[in-house]
């Protein structure tokens, strides 16, 4: 079992790993396959086979999940609920590009974009969510 202080268990490496570049793309943007983990309504011929597959997809979750690449170059800054993250791009190509982090839920590493399809540096990002929260208070207080 995972437990989620396992993913920083060194704060003192942090920094070093903020200088990293940003690993977007390639390992650390893998996607999980949801079509290997096991369908309940299609059970395996025993329910060792269906044990062995379901295991087998946890571990794969977890080795994307909890791979601390993750975090290399990346600063998460705002929680976009369901374990999903929107995060600033702080080295390599990136830098200064919001990206949402999705790994979580098997959706991998992707450029956070506005309406227009334009990939958001963090002034945009921060202005954006600014904007968003304005709203629901006036939503809210109405």
């Amino acid at each position: 079992m995972y437990r989620c202080d396992t993913i920083h268990s060194d704060w003192s490496d942090v920094r070093d790993r903020l200088a990293r570049p940003a690993e977007v793309s390639g390992a650390a943007g893998q996607r999980l396959d949801a079509r290997a983990a096991p369908d309940p309504g299609e059970l395996a011929a025993s329910i060792e086979e269906y044990n062995a597959a379901d295991e087998a997809y946890w571990e794969q979750y977890h080795a994307v999940v909890y791979d601390l690449r993750h975090s290399t170059g990346l600063l998460y800054l705002g929680d976009l609920g369901c374990a999903r993250w929107a995060s600033l791009v702080v080295s390599g190509p990136a830098r200064g590009q919001m990206w949402g982090d999705h790994t979580a839920d098997g959706g991998g590493f992707f450029p956070l974009v506005d309406d227009d399809g334009r990939r958001m540096g963090f002034a945009r990002w921060y202005r954006r969510w600014l904007d968003e929260a304005e709203e629901q208070v006036m939503r809210d207080a109405r």
